[in-house]
C-alpha cells in the first residue's frame, strides 16, 4: 500500500554498558542512516559499581541517547531499584521505560507487546516477576476482540520448545525457556518475538500461525534472541530490520509464507474434532508437564512405558490366535484330543502346517525353496506431506481424523499407525 516502514533496532542484554551500546548505535546510524527506535530486551542496567556510574551521566542529563530507547523492567532483584513505577515512565531523555506488561501502540500504528522480568511462581510475584495472571490480564482483553496479532513481542526469556520443527540453538534446551511465555507467543501472534538473558544469539526459522487447509492463512513470526551487550564471544546482540505495521499492510502481503517456514513449535497435536486455539492458560515451569507440547508420553520412567509396550504387544497376539481358533473350529469342526489347531491327520505335533501353496496333486507336500528377500526399494518424495517442498496441495481434497480402507473379506487386525506432520500411515494385517 506503499506505507513507509519503519526501521527498528532491537538489542539484547545491556547490562549496564549503555555506553557501549550507543555507541554502536551512533556508529551503525553514520553508515546507515538514523533509525527510528531501539528496543532492548533482558536486563537493561547493571549492578556494578561502573554501570551504575554511567547511568548517572544519563540520568542527570550528562549524555543523551542518539535513539529513541525503550527498555523492559528489571529481571533481578538488583535492578529493581533503577525503576520507580512499575507502570512504565521516562527514566532519562530518550530512554523510555515499557512497563511489567502491557501493549504500546506509537504514531504509525506499530503495536509493541511487552511483559518485563522472570517468571514467578508466586502471587503477588516479586517487582521482577511476573506471574499467570499478568499474562492473562494482557491476554484476555486481546483475543476476545477482533484480534489478528501484534507487531512485536519483548520478552526477557526465552518460550519454551521455540527451536521445535527448527534450527536448533547453541544452548542447552533442556534448561532453557518457560511454558508460559510460549503459550503467551502462541496467543499473541507477533511478527517478531525478541528475548535475551540466555547469552547467545539465536535466529529461527520462521513459523506459521494456522493450520494448512483448515485454517485461513495469517503472517508468520520470527522469534530472534540476541546475546549481551560486548560478549566476549563476540556474538550477535543488535538486530536491524524493517517493519510496516501491521494495521497498514496489504493483508495478501501480510500473509505470505516464505519457503523456509514451519510448523507452530507451540502448538499440540490436534485433537479429533478440535478447532481453534486452545484456552488461555500460561502453565509455569512448576506445573508444566515434560510433555507440554508434544506428545502426551507422560511422568511415567521410560522402562514402564516399555513394558506397558511389550504387554500391549502379547494381548493383541493371544487375542489373534484366539481368533483364529474360534474362526478354524467354525469351519473345521472340534479339533482331536490332543491335536494343535490347525493340525492335520498324520502331522507331527509342532511342525508347521503347509500351506495351500507347498501342496502338489495327489495331497503330497512339499516344502518350496525360500527365494532370498528383495532389497527394500528407494523411497521418493512425499507428495501429501504437507511439510515437504514438494508436496502437491491440487492432490489433497480434505484433511480429516479417519481413515477408510476398502479390503479382501476376513477379519483384520489394526497392527500400528504412525502420525507424521500431517500424513497418518496406517498398516493392516488381514487374518485369512
Amino acid at each position: 500500500m506503499g506505507e513507509q516502514a519503519l526501521r527498528v533496532l532491537a538489542c539484547g542484554d545491556v547490562e549496564g554498558r549503555i555506553n557501549a551500546l550507543f555507541n554502536r548505535v551512533r556508529t551503525i546510524q553514520k553508515k546507515s542512516g538514523q533509525f527510528d527506535l531501539l528496543l532492548c530486551v533482558g536486563d537493561f542496567f547493571g549492578s556494578s559499581e561502573e554501570a551504575q556510574a554511567e547511568w548517572e551521566e544519563y540520568k542527570s542529563g550528562a549524555k543523551k541517547a542518539p535513539i529513541h530507547t525503550y527498555v523492559l523492567g528489571a529481571a533481578s532483584y538488583e535492578t529493581v531499584k533503577y525503576f520507580p513505577s512499575a507502570d512504565g515512565c521516562e527514566l532519562a531523555e530518550n530512554i523510555i521505560y515499557l512497563g511489567r506488561k502491557g501493549v504500546f501502540t506509537g504514531a504509525s500504528g506499530l503495536q509493541i507487546a511487552y511483559v518485563s522480568g522472570r517468571e514467578g511462581h508466586q502471587e503477588p510475584a516479586p517487582a521482577h516477576c511476573f506471574s499467570p495472571k499478568d499474562l492473562s490480564a494482557l491476554v484476555e482483553p486481546l483475543v476476545n476482540s477482533k484480534f489478528k496479532g501484534v507487531d512485536i513481542l519483548l520478552t526477557s526469556q526465552w518460550p519454551r520448545g521455540v527451536w521445535q520443527y527448527g534450527n536448533n540453538p547453541e544452548v542447552d534446551t533442556r534448561f532453557c525457556g518457560v511454558g508460559s511465555i510460549a503459550s503467551l507467543a502462541n496467543h499473541l501472534r507477533p511478527r517478531y518475538h525478541f528475548a535475551g538473558m540466555e547469552g547467545v544469539s539465536y535466529e529461527r526459522l520462521p513459523y506459521r500461525n494456522h493450520l494448512v487447509l483448515q485454517e485461513n492463512s495469517q503472517h508468520v513470526s520470527r522469534f530472534i534472541a540476541l546475546a549481551a551487550v560486548n560478549n566476549p564471544a563476540k556474538k550477535k546482540y543488535l538486530y536491524a530490520f524493517n517493519v510496516i505495521p501491521m494495521k497498514n499492510m496489504d493483508p495478501v502481503e501480510l500473509v505470505k509464507q516464505p519457503q523456509d517456514v514451519t510448523e507452530n513449535p507451540y502448538r499440540k497435536p490436534a485433537v479429533a474434532g478440535q478447532k481453534g486455539r486452545p484456552g488461555i492458560t500460561f502453565p509455569t515451569e512448576q506445573e508444566e508437564p515434560a510433555s507440554q507440547f508434544f506428545f502426551d508420553l507422560g511422568r511415567r520412567p521410560q522402562h514402564q512405558r516399555r513394558q506397558q509396550h511389550q504387554n500391549q504387544h502379547q494381548k493383541n497376539r493371544e487375542e489373534r490366535l484366539q481368533q483364529q481358533q474360534q474362526y478354524y473350529q467354525q469351519h473345521q469342526g472340534q479339533q482331536e484330543p490332543g491335536k494343535e489347531p490347525g493340525q492335520e491327520p498324520g502331522q507331527e505335533p509342532g511342525r508347521k502346517r503347509p500351506s495351500e501353496g507347498d501342496r502338489f496333486p495327489g495331497g503330497q507336500h512339499h516344502q518350496l525353496p525360500k527365494l532370498p528377500r528383495k532389497p527394500p526399494q528407494p523411497t521418493g518424495p512425499c507428495w501429501f506431506c504437507l511439510a515437504s517442498p514438494e508436496v502437491e496441495k491440487h492432490l489433497v481434497v480434505s484433511i480429516g481424523t479417519h481413515v477408510s480402507l476398502l479390503l479382501f473379506l476376513g477379519m483384520c487386525v489394526l497392527v500400528y499407525k504412525i502420525v507424521k506432520s500431517e500424513c497418518v500411515f496406517v498398516f493392516v494385517s488381514c487374518l485369512f
